[in-house]
C-alpha cells in the first residue's frame, strides 16, 4: 500500500467520513490509481475520465457519467454523508475531481438508454429507462426487502456478506457502510 493511501486511512476524519471500516489492501482502487501515476505517466497524463466498472458501463448505454454511492463508497474518496467527493482525499491523493463522475443513489433514473452501438452489442433496444445499480450485495439486500421485511440479509458472491440497514450514518472498525437504495438510510 502507498504511504499516502496509508495516510489517508489513518486520518481520524477517514471513517467518519468515508464509512471504510476496513484496512486498506494494496489491491484497492486508489492503490492501482497511484501505481499507473507512479509508472505510467504517459498514460496517466493522457487520462480523460477515471470510471469503475458501473460508471463505464453506465456511460457506454447512456452517455452520461454517473457513479453510485454504494460502488463510490469503497473507493475512499467519497465523503457518504455529504454524497460528494471529499476534496482532502483527493488533495492527498493528487486526483482532480473532474477525471470522476458525478455520484448518485443506487435506484437514480439515469435517462434512456441511448448510444445505439453498445445497446446492440448488448442485445438491448435503445429508449428504454436505464436506473442505476449498485455493488451485488448491495442489490441482493435491496431484492431481499431489507429494512422492511429482513433485519439482514446474507449474499454469496466474490466474497460472503452479511448486510444490515440502519437510517442513522454510524461508522465502526470492521464494517464498510454506503447508502442504501434511493438514499433511504444506510446499508453495513
Amino acid at each position: 500500500v502507498y504511504p499516502e493511501i496509508q495516510d489517508l486511512w489513518n486520518q481520524p476524519s477517514f471513517l467518519a467520513s468515508t464509512g471504510i471500516g476496513i484496512n486498506c489492501s494494496v489491491n484497492s482502487c486508489l492503490n492501482k490509481l497511484l501505481w499507473f501515476q507512479k509508472n505510467q505517466t504517459a498514460i496517466w497524463k493522457k487520462t480523460a475520465f477515471l470510471l469503475s466498472l458501473p460508471d463505464y458501463l453506465t456511460f457506454c448505454l447512456t452517455g452520461v457519467r454517473l457513479c453510485d454511492t454504494g460502488t463510490a463508497s469503497l473507493l475512499g474518496i467519497l465523503d457518504l454523508k455529504k454524497k460528494s467527493w471529499n476534496k482532502d482525499s483527493l488533495m492527498a491523493l493528487q486526483l482532480d475531481e473532474s477525471l470522476l463522475s458525478q455520484i448518485d443513489f443506487p435506484g437514480t433514473l439515469v435517462g434512456e438508454i441511448s448510444i445505439k452501438k453498445t445497446a446492440q452489442t448488448a442485445g438491448l433496444p435503445t429508449g428504454i429507462p436505464f436506473i442505476l445499480g449498485s455493488l451485488d450485495h448491495y442489490m441482493a439486500a435491496v431484492g431481499a426487502d431489507l429494512g422492511e421485511a429482513a433485519q439482514a440479509t446474507i449474499s454469496l458472491g466474490t466474497v460472503v456478506a452479511c448486510v444490515s440497514h440502519t437510517q442513522e450514518f454510524y461508522p465502526q472498525r470492521n464494517i464498510c457502510v454506503a447508502s442504501a437504495i434511493k438514499g433511504q438510510g444506510y446499508y453495513q
